[in-house]
């Protein structure tokens, strides 16, 4: 029966990071834009140190394997409807992310039938590590 989680209970799901998997692909896939286009892109997420995205060379190495990550995301099809799971869910998400604002983070609502909280972190889409203990408390759990 697809459509309805089938596994072991949930006590709960957090995601952060990725719009809602029934919004579709974004509008220009990012693993098709050009390579300095694709090279703004990784500046404007942050994550990958300048320093790195000028050297030529090392990105040459690089760049198949970032494209590769991006290429699973745009490619990835989702269920024809949210899975109705029977657990609480949280979304965080960073004030200053580019890549999953506000609006396509509260999408994950759909998903979650016992509760859904939408939590919002100081900034962009590596926003995870330096807010851990934020985060961790936020779920109730000890950093």
């Amino acid at each position: 029966m697809r459509g309805v989680w089938q596994g072991p209970p949930l006590m709960g799901l957090a995601v952060s990071g990725r719009s809602a998997p029934h919004l579709g692909a974004r509008v220009q896939p990012v693993c098709a834009m050009s390579d300095a286009v694709f090279i703004e892109y990784l500046s404007s997420i942050g994550g990958t140190p300048g320093e790195v995205l000028r050297q030529p060379e090392l990105m040459a190495l690089l760049m198949p394997m970032l494209r590769a990550d991006f290429r699973m995301v745009d490619d990835y099809q989702p269920p024809a409807s949210p899975l109705g799971l029977q657990c609480p869910m949280i979304a965080f998400y960073g004030v200053d992310d580019p890549a999953t604002p506000a609006d396509r983070m509260a999408a994950w609502s759909a998903y979650g039938a016992e509760g859904f909280r939408l939590e919002a972190l100081p900034g962009g889409h590596f926003f995870l590590e330096p807010e851990r203990a934020a985060i961790l408390a936020r779920m109730g759990l000890a950093a």
